[in-house]
């Protein structure tokens, strides 16, 4: 049953956590952006969403896109892009790491999703979900992910079969929350933020013949972010993502 206590969970702190590419996976990486005027355009579209430890939770929301943030003391104190998604996976809590440098208003969250794969993701709702995160068990977790760079997958050597699909820590980055992956297209659907052109897909990251939806990982990225033409659905891409989660609001 979701929400048990866990005394197994470690919670730990660090200082590796910051929201610098993120946004470039939301705006571009195109050094013709000037990144701070983009950000600031989404300054005037935020509205008070709650409060938490005297902290303000502010949000901006744009379809499925949303940015977030945290304000104290008349001081905005945190901004980052997230992803709506109404699916969840069961997420069993392993580890917590708090983000120091932010006073931990902000922490990633390591867990086994549906007990079989590891996944590593920024909790967009930390501030108001710490202590549940913290006394671990399982959750019902709705992850999402932010795109880096998308291109068509390399052919596979002969070895590996035409449905290959799978996610890594990522190679390119020294975030824990970044993964590389090989994955099929479910659905893609071009958006738009303000002037800025979107694209966000369904990714298929583990084949399961007996359950479909064992890991299909809603994505967003930057149209510039895009490396080949067209995407359609059945496609194979392969990329690098930001991997972020929630815990599911249940009826």
């Amino acid at each position: 049953m979701f929400g048990f206590f866990d005394s197994k969970v470690k919670v730990s702190k660090t200082t590796n956590g910051s929201h610098g590419d993120h946004w470039g996976a939301l705006l571009s990486f195109d050094e013709s952006i000037d990144m701070e005027s983009a950000i600031n355009e989404t300054l005037s579209d935020l509205t008070l969403h709650g409060s938490v430890k005297n902290k303000l939770r502010l949000q901006a929301k744009y379809g499925n896109v949303c940015i977030l943030g945290i304000q104290t003391e008349n001081a905005l104190q945190t901004l980052y892009p997230a992803l709506i998604s109404t699916n969840d996976i069961p997420v069993t809590i392993n580890e917590v790491k708090e983000w120091e440098h932010v006073n931990g208003i902000e922490g990633q969250v390591i867990g086994s999703g549906r007990d079989t794969f590891a996944v590593d993701f920024f909790a967009t709702d930390y501030l108001e979900n710490s202590k549940r995160y913290k006394q671990g068990g399982e959750l019902p977790i709705s992850l999402t992910s932010f795109a880096y760079v998308i291109d068509v997958a390399n052919e596979l050597p002969e070895n590996f079969s035409d449905d290959f699909c799978s996610y890594m820590p990522s190679t390119h980055t020294n975030s824990d929350n970044d993964y590389d992956f090989i994955g099929e297209v479910l659905r893609v659907e071009e958006v738009a933020l303000k002037n800025h052109d979107l694209v966000e897909l369904d990714i298929k990251l583990i084949q399961d013949r007996n359950n479909e939806n064992m890991f299909n990982l809603p994505m967003v990225t930057h149209k510039s972010n895009i490396r080949c033409r067209d995407i359609n659905i059945g496609d194979k891409l392969s990329g690098c993502f930001w991997l972020q989660g929630r815990i599911a609001e249940k009826d």
